[in-house]
């Protein structure tokens, strides 16, 4: 049971760094791309 704990922590543990990254990621890739585009138009 202690096992099955664990791992189901371990999943969801995963689960939310995964989303995390996915709502996160297109945010600084966006900021970071628009940075650039300032940076080559300016």
């Amino acid at each position: 049971m202690n096992s099955n704990f664990w791992l189901a922590n371990g999943i969801l543990f995963k689960l939310f760094v995964i989303l995390f990254v996915f709502l996160r990621y297109p945010i600084i890739v966006f900021l970071y791309h628009k940075d650039t585009l300032y940076m080559l138009w300016p």
